[in-house]
This record gives C-alpha cells, structure tokens and sequence, in this order.
C-alpha cells in the first residue's frame, strides 16, 4: 500500500465530519477533542481504496 503526506489542521468539526462516513461518528466527538491542546495523525497509509473511498491506517497522537 502506498504512504500519503498531508499535513492539514482542521479544527472545524463540520469540515472534519465531510471526510469520514457516519460508522466512525462516535469516535470523533468534539467534547473528546476540545480536552486537548492538538490531536495529529501520522504515519497513513492507504489499506483499501476503491472509487468512492479510500481507507487508512495511521497513528493518534494526543497532546494534553
């Protein structure tokens, strides 16, 4: 599977919600996400892809 470089900062949660589907809903809570100074994710790579999605595996990290 190939390796994807993005760097983008979305703080907007609207935004974010645009780019997953609605099965990963609970875990992307913005009461979780506002406890912390900055959540990345590093390290994506591509697992699957067909023509209307692309699916990743990557790592969290959570800054207090």
């Amino acid at each position: 599977m190939s390796a994807l470089k993005v760097k983008r900062d979305i703080k907007s949660f609207a935004e974010a919600e645009l780019l997953y589907n609605s099965q990963l809903a609970d875990q992307f809570n913005p009461n979780f996400f506002s406890r912390f100074q900055r959540v990345t994710v590093e390290n994506l790579r591509t697992t699957s892809r067909t023509q209307n999605s692309i699916s990743f595996i990557g790592q969290k990290l959570i800054f207090g």
